[in-house]
């Protein structure tokens, strides 16, 4: 039984990296993807309201499957709370990436050393958090399966997106006139 649970790691980590988890917009994304995305909502939604955690139920101790959402009637716990946002987090990014592709919005050099430098952060974090490795501290942040090359991808997914989103905004201009009458 252990041989035969030994066996099925590599078999495991091989589906979670290329077997379809959720097809968004049309995309489909692998587990491992889903499981960054899922984390990394989460991990900013700690971040940001930490101090309001008690306020409402979540105790990050406890298995988020277990525990009610205390925020909205939707959700019966905080991990559907948190599927559902890491989902409509990747249609945004997703959509966005479709749109700039389509425009011929590609990164550049600058925008891939902002994804450098977001990188860099997380080197950093693994530093300071004292992991041997930073495979070890993005397995531990993010997921199993979480290397740097999926982390390197999703960066430059969300810049693309970013980059592509504030063209757009950029794009439109008013007169003061306009401003004025509306």
């Amino acid at each position: 039984a252990l041989v035969c649970l030994v066996a099925s790691f590599p078999i495991r980590t091989y589906l979670a990296t290329h077997e379809t988890y959720v097809v968004v917009n049309g995309e489909a994304v692998n587990k491992v993807e889903f499981d960054y995305q899922y984390n990394l909502t989460k991990n900013n939604y700690i971040t940001q309201y930490g101090s309001y955690l008690t306020y409402v139920k979540l105790d990050t101790s406890k298995p988020l499957d277990e525990q009610e959402c205390g925020i909205s009637d939707e959700f019966d716990t905080w991990d559907d709370y948190f599927r559902d946002a890491a989902e409509k987090n990747l249609v945004q990014v997703t959509a966005l990436c479709d749109a700039a592709e389509k425009a011929g919005v590609s990164l550049d050099e600058d925008d891939q050393h902002e994804v450098d430098e977001q990188f860099s952060y997380i080197e950093l974090a693994a530093k300071q958090y004292k992991y041997n490795s930073v495979s070890k501290y993005l397995q531990a942040a993010y997921g199993n399966g979480v290397t740097k090359k999926v982390v390197r991808h999703m960066l430059e997914l969300s810049q693309l997106a970013t980059k592509y989103s504030q063209q757009q905004y950029d794009s439109y201009t008013y007169t003061p006139e306009e401003i004025a009458a509306s």
